[in-house]
């Protein structure tokens, strides 16, 4: 995090419920501040029911404490912990995905999304702050919104994908160019790079997760030597595991809500189909073989290409 980019903002903000600087010693954040609680220093503090100092946030050098009486977890609103912390080694904040105010009571619902470092897991928290005669303005919320996307962090894994600079109709101030002795798959979430050396073929598969793409290792990397290679092709494979996870699905759908057999059958008519995968090849001259899921998709194809066109040069 940038917490000189943060003291500046909070510094900045004219926002009555947040506190920095000098303003950290009023008696309302100093309230506050002894019921959330907090390790280091305290760089700034969103409070809620700011009079009675009955709650909010406090950001210290080492993380953020809260004490929410209001805070939920995932799509379905599942309740949390309504006191805590998160460490700026164990957790970040990845991204605000939004803030406003509510419709009815004088308060304020923030969205956020955290990468757990240590279980390399994301997860959406929504917080909301109450704000007793508060006299509102359509400029808080922005204001607010500043404040949280300044406590933004990047892990610097995230899965962006790179444009040759030979696509069609790509603009030079936007293009990046691909480094041409590496080549990347994508199938689903997983993230296969094939590296080729001098004498070596280095091949990593990484783990995106859906809603940070942040990047995480999926088992050790595999080295080949190039001398060792017999052929390299791609040919189609078939999962059941897909068609149980289809024929499951459709089942549970149909038997549960409605549909009966009808839906079963067109699940797995549907399984049948997506189980049949487009799958790479490595194989060892030694008989052994290294192999990946890759999606159908033109960029694919188009890695595959540029991919035989020099492993064997």
């Amino acid at each position: 995090m940038d917490i000189e980019k943060m003291v500046e903002v909070l510094g900045q903000s004219k926002l009555p419920f947040v506190y920095s600087g000098e303003r950290l010693n009023d008696e309302s954040c100093q309230k506050a501040l002894k019921k959330i609680g907090g390790e280091g220093t305290v760089l700034g503090v969103i409070a809620g029911n700011a009079l009675i100092g009955l709650e909010g946030l406090a950001v210290t050098d080492k993380g953020i404490w809260y004490t929410l009486s209001n805070i939920s977890s995932g799509n379905m609103g599942v309740p949390v912990k309504t006191k805590g912390a998160w460490f700026f080694d164990k957790f970040i904040i990845h991204e605000i995905t939004s803030v406003k105010k509510t419709p009815i009571l004088p308060s304020f619902e923030v969205e956020l999304l955290l990468w757990d470092i240590e279980k390399s897991k994301s997860s959406t928290i929504k917080i909301k702050l109450t704000e007793d005669n508060l006299e509102f303005k359509d400029s808080m919320v922005q204001d607010l919104e500043d404040i949280f996307k300044s406590l933004i962090s990047k892990t610097g894994t995230e899965y962006v994908a790179v444009e040759s600079t030979q696509n069609a109709g790509s603009q030079p101030s936007q293009a990046v160019e691909k480094d041409p002795h590496t080549f990347d798959f994508i199938y689903g979430s997983i993230h296969t790079i094939i590296t080729l050396n001098t004498d070596t073929i280095v091949i990593k598969k990484l783990k995106i997760d859906d809603k940070t793409k942040i990047q995480t290792p999926k088992g050790d990397p595999v080295t080949i030597s190039r001398s060792a290679i017999d052929s390299v092709k791609i040919k189609r494979t078939f999962s059941i595991v897909t068609l149980l996870m289809c024929m499951g699905g459709s089942a549970l759908i149909g038997f549960a809500l409605i549909g009966g057999i009808f839906v079963l059958l067109i699940g797995t008519i549907l399984g049948i189909i997506f189980a049949i995968h487009k799958t790479f090849f490595i194989y060892r001259k030694d008989g052994t073989k290294f192999k990946t899921d890759i999606s159908r998709d033109e960029n694919n194809t188009k890695e595959y290409d540029r991919l035989i066109n020099v492993i064997f040069s």
